[in-house]
């Protein structure tokens, strides 16, 4: 569970549940959600005086898999980096396999550990061009 002032989203598996759950600071169910989310694995959470949102990497192998999503903390998809149910082949710098963690610096760079037991076997940076 990650704390976003004054929430702490959880995130499961499994078929037929939803897969982000968010709670109150003393424990109580608000919301989830559900929607283009596979098999979530990493979970980073933000919460500055300009942004608050969350970046789930999923390594599903299905239609919304082998992608990093950043939501809005009401579960709003904001963007998606990959290609939703496209595994990457180690070619394409941008293309996931099954990307595990995350970490997102102030600065706004991303880093992605991409390849949970896929063919891609890397620490991905990404920095805003200056």
């Amino acid at each position: 569970m990650f704390s976003i002032f004054p929430f702490c989203v959880h995130f499961q598996r499994g078929d037929n549940v939803p897969k982000v759950l968010v709670f109150s600071d003393e424990g109580y169910f608000l919301y989830a959600w559900n929607s283009t989310l596979e098999m979530p694995h990493g979970i980073f959470a933000i919460n500055s005086p300009t942004e608050s949102s969350v970046w789930i990497t999923d390594v599903g192998t299905g239609q919304y898999g082998h992608t990093v999503k950043q939501y809005s903390s009401s579960g709003k998809l904001i963007q998606v980096l990959g290609t939703p149910g496209k595994a990457g082949s180690g070619l394409n710098p941008l293309q996931f396999d099954q990307p595990a963690e995350i970490f997102v610096e102030q600065t706004g760079e991303i880093y992605i550990v991409d390849g949970d037991g896929g063919m891609n076997n890397r620490l991905f940076k990404l920095s805003q061009g200056t």
